[in-house]
């Protein structure tokens, strides 16, 4: 099963919050079963809801390509269900033409791309995109296995895989295919590779990773204690990716704005940035985005929040917080802010070139993870010095 979500707003599966009034959510285009199991979004159903893959998609006028991923959570605002959503692009360039080539199997109803909608289908949405030669970014494809569903990171497929060896270690129950499946996400993945373990490389089920520790250790703490220490390389480059070692640092300053909109775009970016490049390199370019509106509204400094481009947002917040290169005197200072906007109008047209807000020509670079993490370290150090200039000034006003 899968949901299609379809809207005529442009730019929607760019950001990660959607609105849509409940009569238009479950009912019109879905099953009659379904509507009876799902319409009414009672907590069961909800729960059920976030952990079928979904597709993002744009109605027939609207430009853009549809997206992938998974709705994080659902809640109700008056007559609106409110979600959020983690979608990612899908390679192959999957356009709304193409779409409609392989309705059928997707069960799409007649005019279903003409309303905008939330309906939920029977059909196996991974396994038809793969044999319409889409490629579908592999942490989908491991999110979509049944029992993954909830894990929704690399990070949280690290965490998960040492405790389902663990358990098998230690005489608990343990999933054969759960095994296998994070066994290739790790070991398929070369970001990975100088940090899997030489027993994982070996063992390629989980019996012979039970031959294999067994007698290597009597008592099962000392195989508790073993697997945490040999899975520990692989837990932390699954949190950190190939980011630079200041990830944790911006993540703690990021959090001195209490905005989860920012929050949520630089963890986004982290995650992507080796599954998915180009989601990657949108993400950093719409976190930098949120952190200088949200400093401009907290000045109650006035834009065009729909049509303002980001090196526009920045020469703003450049002049509220005295980072122009024109107002110092300093050489050195010059070159550095000079620098910073620089940083600026190329994370801009880097979004623009190999970011996935866009549709693809055939002839389209494809990004590649090193020029995601690049766009990824220089938003995330943007916006640390961003925040805490504007944190300090705020300080220095107080005190006067």
């Amino acid at each position: 099963m899968y949901n299609l979500i379809v809207t005529a707003q442009e730019g929607a599966w760019n950001k990660s919050l959607f609105e849509i009034d409940k009569g238009r959510c479950i009912v019109g285009f879905s099953d009659d079963e379904i509507v009876d199991q799902y319409a009414e979004l009672s907590p069961d159903a909800i729960e059920k809801a976030k952990k079928f893959v979904t597709l993002f998609c744009y109605e027939d006028f609207v430009a853009g390509n549809p997206k992938i991923g998974f709705i994080t959570s659902i809640s109700m605002r008056g007559r609106n269900v409110r979600l959020r959503f983690d979608a990612h692009e899908i390679g192959g360039v999957l356009s709304t033409e193409k779409l409609k080539s392989i309705d059928d199997q997707l069960e799409f109803l007649g005019g279903e791309l003409n309303r905008s909608h939330w309906a939920i289908k029977n059909a196996d949405l991974i396994n038809i995109l793969i044999r319409s030669s889409m490629t579908v970014p592999e942490l989908i494809k491991l999110r979509s296995t049944t029992g993954l569903s909830h894990l929704q990171s690399a990070t949280d497929f690290a965490n998960h895989f040492t405790s389902m060896l663990i358990s098998r270690a230690t005489g608990e129950g343990c999933d054969p295919d759960h095994y296998k499946v994070l066994r290739n996400f790790f070991m398929l993945n070369s970001i990975y590779e100088d940090v899997v373990p030489e027993f994982i490389k070996d063992c390629a089920d989980h019996n012979q990773f039970l031959h294999f520790i067994k007698p290597k250790f009597a008592r099962y703490e000392e195989r508790r204690i073993y697997l945490r220490t040999e899975l520990s390389a692989l837990t932390e480059r699954a949190k950190n990716g190939t980011i630079l070692p200041s990830a944790a640092i911006i993540t703690e300053k990021l959090r001195l704005i209490d905005s989860e909109g920012v929050n949520i775009e630089w963890q986004k970016a982290i995650d992507r940035s080796d599954v998915d490049p180009s989601g990657a390199i949108t993400s950093a370019r719409t976190l930098l985005e949120t952190v200088c509106k949200h400093i401009l509204d907290s000045e109650s400094i006035e834009y065009d929040s729909d049509s303002i481009e980001l090196n526009a947002l920045y020469r703003e917040v450049a002049k509220t917080l005295n980072l122009t290169p024109e107002n110092h005197k300093d050489l050195i200072y010059k070159q550095i802010l000079g620098g910073c906007s620089g940083i600026i109008n190329g994370l801009g047209s880097l979004r623009n070139k190999m970011g996935d807000a866009h549709g693809k020509g055939i002839r389209t670079v494809k990004p590649k993870a090193r020029h995601a993490q690049l766009a990824v370290n220089l938003s995330g150090g943007m916006c640390q010095f961003l925040i805490q200039t504007y944190s300090e000034s705020k300080n220095d006003r107080k005190a006067t």
